[in-house]
């Protein structure tokens, strides 16, 4: 059986300043916290990602390169992913980037793009056609357009003509304004990797884009489609920054990439995660790398990226996968294999048997006992931080990911920590919570869980990074609490 195994290694979300560009200041302060996360331990963390001795054969950065959009964002982000890939000795070539929202310059163009954000919910099929060049014909003449994508104009010149990558540029694409598709040749595959660099940011503009961000159906059908109109063969690997949630075309984007993209790859949403979306007779697999330097929390924060293992036939059709989740550890201060083992999705190995296969390396001991901290089916690092700050303090384990069913067996919620005897159940809410959509949703699953009985206890970032002691306190009392009223009914 022909075919062969393709390591990608996915990062995201870099936020990079400059200290001569218009956050002069904030990257003067943060110079020293950036390099302990993306310095020597980024490099020793990339040593030992290749100490298995399996090739990577791409890297793949799904947007926020840059943090304001500015032409001096980005000299040294390229800096970064051009020596990230000679560390990997993988070339250039092999190296994709998409834009994100804070590759936008909101201070350009705000009347053209207000305009259009204003409007494109009218008929967004007319404005999707209009993107893609054609459109009514009061559309066509509408300079607004060309305008709006002026704001990306930094991150694309910085691409051509610094990384040296213009055939990735969206003019040269099937849509020609936005987006890419390239194929890579691998030994061993009779089909290319199809890269589909989908631009999800072009819309973006202020902080309330959540809901208001379109992919457009033609940049999606033109981008994951032959000229025929035909699916595209071998192996179809699709990145975006946003999450579908986003999007305000979600459904759309969802019905058209289900059949048309084998991987979806994504950053913004800071934490990783790994999602499946269902279709009638195809399975598409969603992945979110988390931050690789998170822009306010910085070096406190679990930074993220992660390693994607393929078995692809020989016509690069996917066999499987397997995602190895790496974090950094602020107190630790170094990266290493973080604890989110996706049940169906993901086959890791047992963390013994890595342990076994490492022996002698540096550091081994404290994997070992990061392996009988670990735990199956956990979908945050920072669930994982939480859980490990209450058994420090010496409470009770809490229970991963329980699942809650109503008196009828009904499906209700799955807490990401429980006490399940004592209905009290935590939330880590991360930054998705405070869009509308997500919002709306957590307040009706609330109601649901306190008419059963439960007590939940919510928190964020915040809490978990800079203020462990008061959440442990809070656990603490709220236990103590169930418990007493447990005793005396």
């Amino acid at each position: 059986m022909g075919g062969r195994g393709v390591r990608v290694l996915h990062i995201s979300d870099l936020h990079m300043r400059s200290v001569e560009g218009p956050q002069a200041e904030r990257a003067r302060l943060e110079a020293a916290f950036r390099w302990r996360v993306l310095g020597e331990t980024w490099t020793a963390n990339l040593a030992e990602l290749r100490n298995d001795g399996v090739p990577f054969d791409l890297v793949v950065f799904t947007g926020d390169l840059g943090d304001w959009g500015h032409p001096t964002d980005y000299p040294s982000a390229l800096a970064f992913l051009r020596e990230t890939c000679a560390a990997l000795d993988v070339p250039l070539d092999r190296l994709f980037v998409i834009p994100g929202n804070h590759d936008i310059d909101r201070k350009a163009q705000v009347a053209a793009w207000r305009w259009v954000r204003d409007h494109i919910g009218d008929d967004p099929r007319a404005y999707s056609e209009w993107m893609a060049g054609l459109g009514p014909r009061e559309l066509r003449r509408n300079a607004r357009r060309d305008k709006i994508l002026e704001r990306q104009q930094a991150f694309w010149g910085a691409i051509a003509t610094e990384l040296g990558r213009p055939e990735i540029l969206p003019r040269h694409s099937p849509h020609q304004r936005l987006g890419y598709r390239h194929a890579v040749t691998l030994p061993g595959l009779s089909e290319p990797i199809q890269v589909i660099g989908l631009d999800t940011a072009w819309l973006a503009g202020d902080d309330d884009d959540g809901g208001t961000l379109r992919l457009t159906e033609h940049q999606v059908s033109l981008l994951t489609t032959t000229e025929r109109g035909a699916p595209l063969p071998g192996f179809r690997l699709a990145l975006m920054h946003h999450r579908l949630a986003d999007l305000a075309d979600a459904a759309d984007a969802r019905r058209l990439l289900a059949d048309r993209v084998d991987l979806l790859l994504h950053g913004h949403q800071h934490e990783p995660t790994a999602d499946m979306l269902q279709g009638p007779d195809h399975q598409l697999l969603v992945l979110a790398t988390g931050c690789l330097y998170e822009g306010d929390e910085g070096h406190s924060y679990p930074n993220a990226c992660q390693v994607i293992d393929l078995a692809l036939d020989e016509h690069a059709r996917p066999r499987g996968a397997e995602v190895r989740f790496r974090g950094w550890s602020a107190r630790g201060l170094f990266w290493a294999d973080d604890a989110l083992l996706y049940q169906r999705v993901i086959r890791p190995a047992e963390p013994s048997e890595i342990a076994r296969l490492r022996a002698g390396w540096p550091g081994v001991d404290r994997f070992r006992t990061a392996a009988r901290l670990a735990r199956p089916h956990v979908e945050s690092p920072m669930e994982t931080r939480m859980r490990l700050l209450l058994v420090g303090a010496g409470l009770p384990e809490p229970t991963v990911q329980h699942t809650v069913l109503d008196s009828d067996g009904l499906f209700v919620a799955r807490l990401d920590l429980a006490y399940e005897r004592l209905r009290i159940g935590l939330e880590y809410d991360g930054d998705h919570h405070r869009e509308q959509e997500t919002f709306r949703y957590d307040a009706t699953r609330l109601n649901r869980l306190r008419l059963l009985g439960w007590t939940i206890l919510r928190f964020t970032a915040a809490d978990v990074i800079r203020f462990p002691e008061r959440m442990v306190a809070q656990v603490g009392a709220a236990l103590k609490i169930a418990t007493s009223v447990r005793l005396h009914t």
